[in-house]
C-alpha cells in the first residue's frame, strides 16, 4: 500500500507572501516546512513499516510494508506537519502509486486536510 502527502495551500500562500513583500514570512514558513518535514523523515527511517520513496517540498510518498499500525503513522505525519507549520496536509492512499495520487487528488478536491483511501 502507498500513501501520498501534500500540503495544502502551500503554493497559494507562498505565493500571496511574496505578492505582498512578507518576504520574511514566506522564509519562516519555508524554514518550519523543512523542519517539519526532516522531523516526519527521521520518524518514519526509525519505523520499519514504511519506506520512503518521494521526499521533497511539501510531498511525501511512503510504501507501506505491513497492514498494521497504519493509523498512526498517518497520523503522526499529518501532525508533525502541522505543528511546524500551521499548515494541514492532505493524503491518498491507493494500491499502488496511481491510486494514491488519484486518491491525494480527490482528498484536495473535496476540501483539503483529508486522507482518502
Amino acid at each position: 500500500m502507498y500513501i501520498f502527502f501534500d500540503g495544502d495551500e502551500i503554493g497559494n500562500t507562498m505565493k500571496n507572501l511574496l505578492l505582498n513583500a512578507k518576504v520574511d514570512e514566506a522564509s519562516s514558513l519555508s524554514s518550519n516546512i523543512n523542519i517539519a518535514m526532516q522531523l516526519i523523515k527521521e520518524r518514519l527511517d526509525a519505523n520499519n513499516k514504511c519506506e520512503i520513496l518521494i521526499w521533497g517540498g511539501d510531498d511525501l510518498l511512503i510504501k507501506l510494508n505491513s497492514s498494521e499500525g497504519n493509523t498512526h503513522i498517518i497520523d503522526e505525519v499529518r501532525k508533525v506537519f502541522y505543528e511546524k507549520t500551521n499548515c494541514t496536509m492532505s493524503g491518498g492512499i491507493g494500491k499502488n502509486i496511481v491510486e494514491a495520487m488519484k486518491n491525494l487528488n480527490i482528498a484536495k478536491n473535496s476540501g483539503k486536510n483529508r486522507v482518502i483511501a
